[in-house]
């Protein structure tokens, strides 16, 4: 009886360690401190703004953009050449931007349509009718799935949805759990976090939540404990058993 009292206890032991233990490669894991937001809550609708880091282009043209218009329509090779030249400007640390003829823009915190309302309005000093096409280009969401699988995902419109960065990464892979799938955003000191469940139908009410740069998603692997117990013990009874042949061959 007391050997059968320390085997369940050994076996408790492991349950609960085994997590940290057997996957210290786990990442982000449910302390069951964590506080959960639904799609109804501010954490969908938030705009996407300008952050420092962030990579800006812009094209300008002049009288509304009609030029755009006339190439459109006459098939105009030289506007599709200079619009696929847009120097990159890097929003520094404190926010601003040097951009040409106009200088320094402080741009921390806006929205793209803002910016572009902005400079429109600087430009308008120098063109006549300036017409702005701005794109951020770098922004982008982290993806781990499973244990060891990681992914940095560019996100290719300001509305793209979780669904679709999971299919960007090509769904969820073998060994990873679909109806566990956290969403972390904000402050990592103190993070808004999304908890997902794509296992059943009913989760379709969650694929078209918009994700923003710097999102995390984290979709939670399956612990297999058993191949975890054996694979790290399987060192240590080789050894075991190395040496008992050892001891047993010098005894003869």
């Amino acid at each position: 009886m007391s050997k059968l009292k320390y085997l369940v206890l050994l076996v408790v032991a492991v349950q609960l360690s085994s997590c940290k233990l057997f996957f210290p490669n786990y990442l982000f894991r449910d302390n069951g401190n964590l506080v959960y937001f639904e799609l109804s809550d501010s954490l969908q609708n938030e705009a996407q703004t300008i952050m420092p880091g962030d990579v800006i282009t812009f094209f300008l043209t002049t009288r509304e953009g009609y030029q755009l218009v006339d190439a459109a329509a006459t098939g105009g090779g030289m506007m599709n050449q200079q619009m696929g030249f847009r120097p990159s400007y890097i929003v520094r640390p404190e926010g601003t931007v040097e951009f040409p003829i106009v200088g320094d823009v402080s741009v921390l915190g806006m929205t793209r349509l803002e910016l572009e309302n902005l400079l429109e309005e600087k430009y308008s000093g120098v063109y006549n009718d300036p017409f702005i096409l701005l794109e951020v280009t770098n922004r982008r969401a982290f993806v781990f799935t499973g244990l060891g699988g990681g992914r940095v995902i560019s996100l290719p419109t300001e509305n793209t949805t979780l669904i679709e960065v999971i299919a960007l990464v090509g769904g969820i892979p073998q060994g990873a759990k679909s109806h566990k799938i956290r969403v972390i955003r904000g402050d990592m000191d103190a993070p808004s976090i999304k908890k997902v469940d794509f296992s059943t139908i009913d989760g379709l009410k969650d694929a078209d939540f918009i994700i923003q740069p710097n999102d995390l998603i984290v979709i939670e692997p399956i612990t297999r404990v058993a191949p975890a117990v054996l694979r790290e013990l399987t060192p240590v009874l080789t050894l075991i058993t190395t040496v008992l042949t050892f001891y047993l061959l010098i005894r003869r």
